[in-house]
């Protein structure tokens, strides 16, 4: 059985169901990936809204151009505290994630984002303690998209996921901010994402054979993201995986999933 569909005024075009289903999937993906990225412009609607808020030291806002359109660049963005102005950020999108009131101090936790597709957000933290000048921090990132924040007594602990093969924490503790890495047995990726990396892009790569086209590049926007994301996972290797579906490709021969596995993933 075939499906047919015009293709020009000169002829049609034939599809098996298989081959047809393939197309739907891929067009759906980057349907998707268009959706990612018009988001990825606008980090301001996933972000949070959070621009202004009382601290122990006064009152805070962040404004960029759009505020100052005569005073700024399109992308800059600055931090006022009580009407003086204490940090200029290279970015329109800047957000408050979190706060914490200890004491007579408010720790604020701030989004950096860049609008680009491929960009990682930053983020950094300012304290304002009562009656002293802000403590402004350097910026972190993350390699794999992850961020989570909590509160551990007077600490303020960043997530910030796996970095390669090492668990990555910025620490802020009394005016300082810390990078911890430390070693972590724990393995977050599962035995469906270890089988969706063999469909994408490893066997579905083989079966387009464009030989010639970068693997990750059959991937829409978000799916590329996920894949990088798995990428910083201890219990997947993905540093062979280009050359397995190239070769692949050009041998028209596709690994078993189990024989995959054993050089892709670690998992149970």
């Amino acid at each position: 059985m075939t499906l047919c569909k015009k293709r020009n005024l000169s002829g049609i075009e034939c599809q098996s169901p298989r081959r047809w289903r393939q197309q739907l999937w891929r067009n759906f993906l980057l349907s998707v990936g268009v959706i990612v990225f018009a988001l990825s412009i606008l980090p301001n609607a996933f972000a949070g809204e959070m621009r202004e808020t009382d601290t122990a030291a006064g009152f805070i806002k962040i404004e960029n151009w759009e505020d100052r359109p005569s005073e700024l660049e399109v992308y800059e963005s600055i931090l006022i505290l009580e009407g003086e102005i204490i940090k200029t950020v290279g970015s329109q999108y800047v957000n408050i994630t979190d706060q914490y009131n200890i004491q007579d101090s408010s720790i604020l936790v701030f989004y950096v984002g860049y609008g680009g597709s491929g960009t990682t957000p930053d983020y950094f933290i300012v304290e304002f303690p009562k009656d002293k000048p802000p403590i402004i921090t350097d910026y972190v990132n993350s390699a794999d998209y992850s961020f989570s924040v909590k509160r551990k007594k007077n600490k303020v602990i960043i997530d910030l996921g796996f970095d390669s093969d090492l668990k990555k924490y910025a620490i802020y503790d009394n005016g300082a901010l810390e990078i911890q890495k430390i070693e972590s047995t724990k393995k977050k990726a599962t035995r469906k994402d270890c089988r969706w990396i063999y469909k994408y892009p490893y066997q579905e790569y083989i079966e387009e054979k464009d030989c010639d086209r970068d693997p990750w590049m059959i991937l829409g926007l978000s799916s590329s993201r996920n894949l990088r994301a798995l990428d910083q996972d201890p219990s997947i290797n993905l540093d062979s995986l280009s050359t397995m579906a190239t070769e692949g490709c050009v041998s028209q021969h596709t690994l078993k999933y189990s024989e995959f596995r054993k050089i892709i993933c670690q998992v149970h």
